[in-house]
C-alpha cells in the first residue's frame, strides 16, 4: 500500500488529467483552455509525481510502484507530443486523429493513476 503522501499526489494528478480529459472531450476543444489545462497538469506532474521516490515503500510494493511510475512517465511524454501536434494541426482530419490519440494517452494515464491509488 502506498503512503498517504504518495496517494495525495496521485489524486491531485488524477484530478488535473481528468480536467484535461473534459476539455479534450468537447466536440471542438478550445485551444486556449487546452493549453491552460495542459499547463496545470504539467505543473502537477513536475512538482508532485516526478518528485516521488520509493524510499518509504515496502520492497514488494516498491518494485511494482517503479514499474507503473515508468509507464506513467512514458505515457506522459507521449501525451505531451500529441498535445503539441494537436495544437499545430492545420487540417480537420489531422486534428481528429491527434485528438483521438491524445484522449487515448490520457485514458492510459488515468488507468495508471487509478492502479496506483488502488494499491
Amino acid at each position: 500500500m502506498l503512503p498517504r503522501s504518495h496517494t495525495e499526489q496521485y489524486e491531485d494528478f488524477l484530478k488535473s488529467i481528468r480536467n484535461l480529459q473534459k476539455i479534450l472531450s468537447q466536440p471542438q476543444p478550445d485551444l486556449v483552455s487546452l493549453k491552460a489545462g495542459f499547463q496545470q497538469s504539467q505543473w502537477v506532474y513536475g512538482q508532485q509525481i516526478t518528485t516521488l521516490t520509493s524510499e518509504n515503500l515496502d520492497v514488494d510494493v516498491a518494485s511494482r510502484w517503479q514499474s507503473v511510475q515508468t509507464e506513467i512517465l512514458r505515457a506522459w511524454r507521449l501525451l505531451q507530443t500529441e498535445i503539441v501536434f494537436l495544437q499545430a494541426s492545420r487540417s480537420s482530419s489531422t486534428s481528429v486523429a491527434r485528438l483521438a490519440a491524445a484522449q487515448e494517452r490520457l485514458q492510459k494515464l488515468i488507468d495508471y493513476c487509478e492502479l496506483m491509488l488502488s494499491s
